[in-house]
């Protein structure tokens, strides 16, 4: 049997462009056709660094209030359970302490301000020890701890001068966070050991990006603005056409000449159209002149609740929440009543409280531990939400 031919191909040194999109020049389709398309791209916003812009939203935008505040809560507002060996009694004991502190409320307000600046720490307040220094669960006395304290990222900056170099979960983070007295007039000027706050950010970025934003996130509020603008102007678009929806049109023979002469003539055209309202209020008569001609034009709205409800749905993607949950309402279609993306919301609270919340309330269990009256940290095991 006779061997097939080899055939060698000789590399070509001339560099090829390759598309990996579809392309249609003749119909100008595609990426790279000379389409409008061509035009389109994204550009940096750094909203994050806009503290007043911000807060200004954060005030003024129910939105954005929601987005801030709604899984903040959400992912504190159970409280947690305690699996171990403690008594009933010494639970209650925990309990309490949790709820007089308010660990809560305060851990809420810590992921709070990381959602709309973009970061934050919460300081853990131990009566007479230095904050400066790092954190020896072994010396915490009994009632030393006195609760958690939010700061967000303008108040307590990061000192990114001084970084952690010991291997772990803070290696490369700040060593340092210094709150200025001019700032918290209620804190004194302090710079606090990074052991001793809990650290939490908005949205993870890349490297070069957290740099640029001196080691913290991004805030949520961001990567929707564009989306919240659109969504505003168009409720905001629909509630100016509600003026408009109703329109009354008088044609009058020789307006123009009338409106140019002025004077007399045209006062008077002005008093008649006054008693036309008037009649109009009360009696709900039109009364004009047999050569004039009035008429009406109602407005309607078809189409612009569903425009309005597909950018609320793009809202929703943004921030990854459920329509009844930002919105309180049900999602439209058939048999639709919000369950299952209710279910898989608090999934997602849950693993968010898992892979953020768990790491920094054991350490403030640990704190609160040693700081009763009794002993109880050999017996405290991983909590459950």
């Amino acid at each position: 049997m006779a061997e097939k031919p080899v055939v060698r191909v000789k590399a070509s040194s001339v560099p090829t462009l390759t598309v990996d999109s579809f392309q249609n020049l003749n119909q100008r389709l595609g990426l790279g056709s000379g389409s409008q398309m061509d035009g389109s791209g994204y550009a940096f916003q750094y909203i994050s660094r806009n503290r007043m812009l911000l807060e200004a939203a954060y005030r003024t935008s129910w939105i954005v209030g929601a987005a801030v505040d709604f899984i903040a809560e959400d992912m504190t507002k159970a409280g947690i359970v305690y699996e171990g060996g403690l008594e009933p009694d010494d639970v209650e004991v925990m309990q309490a302490a949790w709820r007089d502190l308010m660990i809560g409320s305060e851990l809420a307000n810590v992921e709070r301000w990381a959602r709309l600046y973009g970061g934050s720490i919460g300081f853990i307040m131990i009566d007479g020890q230095r904050p400066e220094t790092p954190l020896r669960l072994d010396t915490i006395g009994e009632g030393q701890f006195r609760g958690i304290l939010p700061f967000d990222r303008w108040v307590a900056q990061a000192q990114t001068g001084q970084l952690v170099t010991e291997m772990g979960p803070d290696f490369g983070l700040p060593k340092y966070y210094h709150v200025f007295q001019d700032v918290s007039q209620a804190v004194p000027n302090m710079v606090i050991h990074h052991s001793r706050v809990i650290r939490r950010i908005g949205i993870p970025l890349p490297y070069y990006q957290r740099a640029q934003e001196l080691l913290w996130g991004e805030s949520v509020i961001e990567r929707f603005w564009d989306r919240l603008l659109a969504f505003d102007s168009a409720t905001t678009g629909a509630a100016q056409l509600v003026f408009k929806a109703y329109l009354r049109t008088l044609t009058v023979d020789g307006y123009r000449d009338l409106v140019a002469s002025g004077g007399k003539l045209f006062e008077g055209f002005a008093k008649s159209i006054e008693t036309i309202r008037f009649f109009q209020n009360t009696e709900g008569l039109t009364v004009i002149d047999g050569k004039d001609k009035f008429e009406t034009h109602a407005y309607t709205f078809t189409g612009l609740p569903e425009v309005i409800q597909e950018m609320a749905a793009q809202i929703c993607g943004a921030l990854e929440m459920p329509r009844t949950r930002l919105f309180g309402d049900s999602p439209g279609g058939l048999g639709s009543n919000g369950e299952g993306e209710l279910k898989q919301y608090y999934q997602q609270i849950g693993r968010k409280q898992e892979n953020q919340h768990r790491r920094p309330v054991q350490l403030i269990l640990d704190v609160m531990s040693r700081t009763g009256r009794r002993c109880w940290f050999s017996c405290l095991r991983p909590i459950c939400w």
